[in-house]
């Protein structure tokens, strides 16, 4: 991954925040991603300083943001009402999930219980690296991976958020995001960002 820094350098930057604070916690690690796309896939590139770089994940679809640093990307369709919801440990694990749409999100908090939703999508690609003073995460999402989704991308909209889990070895927590979300919720989908390919 080498090259990603250059391949990414004109790509527009998306600041993670704590959007929905006055002010950000005293423990708050900045982090930006870079978006793209190439033919039939999105394109992500993540950088997240971090002073302490955790995770206990060992196998793939684990509670990966029970066990340490995570980064978290949403993505659907703008107007479907399904979408992903990707997890990347910074070893490498990953979770994968399918929301049919909101009342599926609503039952999973009554029940607790993700595996209805997990997936294994081996289309999509999650690459994360450890860095001096953080890590990162290169990501690909091909359309056939988003229900809704047209080909070619050129034209279509999509909707997307990416949160983070930044955990301290003491087990302090600190949640960021991309998206201007008013409330503590990376799921609030009508504050998610809206891209269009072009």
């Amino acid at each position: 991954m080498g090259a990603l820094e250059e391949t990414f350098r004109e790509a527009p930057a998306i600041e993670f925040g704590q959007y929905w604070l006055e002010n950000m916690e005293p423990g708050f690690a900045s982090g930006r991603v870079r978006m793209g796309w190439k033919e039939d896939r999105f394109l992500f590139f993540a950088e997240l300083q971090d002073r302490e770089v955790v995770s206990e994940a060992s196998e793939r679809n684990q509670a990966l943001w029970e066990m340490g640093d995570v980064l978290e990307m949403f993505t659907g369709v703008k107007n479907h009402p399904s979408y992903l919801e990707y997890h990347t440990a910074p070893n490498g694990q990953i979770l994968q999930l399918l929301w049919p749409d909101a009342e599926a999100l609503a039952a999973y908090r009554i029940q607790k219980n993700p595996k209805p939703y997990m997936i294994y999508d081996d289309l999509a690609v999650a690459h994360a690296r450890l860095v001096n003073g953080g890590w990162q995460v290169y990501g690909e999402v091909p359309a056939a991976s988003l229900p809704g989704a047209g080909v070619p991308l050129r034209g279509t909209k999509w909707e997307i958020n990416f949160g983070r889990y930044d955990y301290a070895r003491n087990g302090e927590l600190v949640l960021s995001a991309t998206s201007p979300l008013t409330q503590l919720l990376f799921h609030r989908r009508p504050e998610w960002r809206e891209i269009t390919f072009r």
